[in-house]
């Protein structure tokens, strides 16, 4: 799960929403076209939030070991299913996923959003060494609703407030990110 949201800059909703048909991995994309929110399946948070991201190719190697390793079938085909037959609720990820490995490795606890703003902030700053703007360019990526982070000529990004202690790779390319 955390793979896929770092990778990809998913909202959680559409990551836990994720069913095989949506991994296409010949043409290297992963087609969003539902959320899931506690449990229930509902439409993507906007129109717009519809669409399609890049499947790196080290993420297709993950999921592919995923499928034959660990997932369990179920009828619909989701990638993630509670033992319910539901899909996970992200603040349950959060509570027994997320916070016992970030208090395990003594890391203060953030959410799944997080994963969203680190890809951008990777982004932007990949942008600055490139000599492009950071801010602008890393809209896209997240498809995030407003330009959180800058970059200009003293470094790397800089929160617009909104966040607090991002840790982002400070340098690689997206497909080491694993």
């Amino acid at each position: 799960m955390f793979t896929i949201l770092a990778m990809t800059g998913m909202r959680a909703g559409e990551m836990l929403g994720l069913q095989w048909e949506d991994i296409d991995f010949a043409a290297g994309c992963i087609h969003i076209r539902r959320s899931a929110w506690y449990g229930n399946i509902q439409t993507t948070k906007s129109k717009s939030s519809a669409a399609s991201v890049h499947l790196p190719e080290s993420l297709g190697a993950v999921l592919r070991a995923y499928r034959e390793q660990r997932w369990k079938p179920n009828p619909q085909g989701f990638l993630f299913m509670t033992r319910n037959n539901r899909t996970p609720s992200s603040n349950k990820v959060v509570q027994y996923g997320l916070w016992p490995v970030l208090d395990a490795l003594q890391v203060p606890r953030c959410g799944l959003h997080a994963f969203r703003h680190a890809r951008k902030f990777a982004f932007a700053h990949r942008s600055h060494a490139q000599g492009r703007a950071g801010a602008v360019a890393a809209r896209r990526p997240a498809r995030h609703a407003r330009d959180v982070f800058a970059c200009d000529r003293r470094g790397p990004a800089k929160c617009g407030g909104s966040c607090s202690g991002v840790v982002a790779p400070k340098a690689g390319t997206q497909e080491e990110w694993i």
